[in-house]
């Protein structure tokens, strides 16, 4: 019963680690047991509608999850998934701060209005936070679920791109293009890009497109392996060269301008500025080890031949 395994394997996502295999163990056995008795008092097996019924009578799998956990006075019926997704949220936010802290206190820059920023980005967040969870437990929002909108199970296939993927990806691309020549659409009055940004522009702007074509070759000749083994390690060099570029103006990366508005706003722009240069940080990361990665791969298929010639002379 594919419906029940889905939604076996979505009420386990939302256990602690520790407890899922006892939990889910207990909770098929009781839901199978049902299933066995409804079938031989109807005579034959359950079809999709009733199998739906019953696993509604269960509940919201992030519900039926929480039950499994001590129970609290606030937000009782949600905590466990309100918890887990404020730690989250708040381990990257307070980790992309860390960093930049760390970098401004070794470099000798203030920190201390940093500080404050932070501490009152992650309370505005975790604000925000409560008082959503607190919506969804107030009026039951999570109790409107159909069992066939549950995920899939994860199989361990490699989707390729679909059209609509290559669209919003090309839309996404240009957007972010167009934003350097219109900052105000990133950071409002509060910043605008630097001049380094209109240096790479063009070369922006051919990464793009490159990047594109790549993906436009995996949707529409998926066999043309060489060509796209060629194509990945150009955008890995690409990447690489330009988000190293930026990061070598990591200090003048983005300009303030003046503002009438109040700082309280403007630590909105700030975390936007924050969040760009660790972005770059990770991309050239990411595009060095996967320059890294194809390469060594390459040497071993080459060396593939090789190894099996020594192999049977021996």
């Amino acid at each position: 019963m594919e419906l029940l395994d889905r939604y076996l394997e979505a009420v386990k996502q939302q256990l602690p680690r520790k407890q899922q295999d006892d939990i889910i163990k207990e909770l098929s056995a009781n839901i199978r047991e049902r299933i066995d008795v409804m079938e031989s008092s109807r005579g034959r097996p359950l079809n999709d509608t009733e199998l739906e019924a019953l696993l509604k009578e269960y509940g919201n799998p992030v519900l039926l999850a929480a039950s499994y956990q001590p129970r609290r006075d606030f937000i009782s019926s949600v905590f466990p998934f309100f918890w887990r997704t404020a730690r989250l949220v708040l381990s990257i936010t307070g980790l992309i701060y860390l960093l930049v802290i760390a970098s401004l206190a070794v470099s000798g820059h203030p920190v201390l209005r940093l500080l404050w920023i932070c501490a009152v980005t992650l309370l505005a967040e975790l604000g925000w936070m409560v008082i959503v969870f607190f919506l969804l437990d107030r009026f039951h929002l999570l109790d409107r679920w159909q069992p066939r909108a549950l995920p899939p199970l994860k199989t361990k296939v490699h989707r390729a791109p679909t059209t609509a993927g290559l669209i919003f990806s090309a839309a996404f691309c240009f957007c972010g293009l167009l934003a350097v020549k219109v900052p105000f659409l990133v950071f409002g009055p509060f910043f605008r890009f630097a001049p380094i940004w209109h240096q790479l522009y063009l070369q922006l702007t051919l990464f793009v497109l490159l990047s594109l074509w790549v993906q436009g070759v995996v949707l529409f000749r998926p066999q043309a392996t060489r060509l796209l083994w060629f194509g990945h390690l150009l955008i890995g060099l690409a990447g690489l060269a330009l988000s190293g570029a930026l990061l070598l103006h990591a200090e003048e990366l983005f300009v303030p301008t003046p503002s009438e508005w109040s700082n309280w706003i403007g630590a909105i722009a700030i975390g936007n500025v924050i969040a760009i240069y660790m972005g770059l940080l990770i991309a050239a990361v990411c595009f060095g080890i996967q320059v890294l990665l194809m390469l060594v791969r390459e040497i071993r298929r080459l060396a593939g031949p090789e190894k099996s010639r020594l192999t049977s002379t021996v």
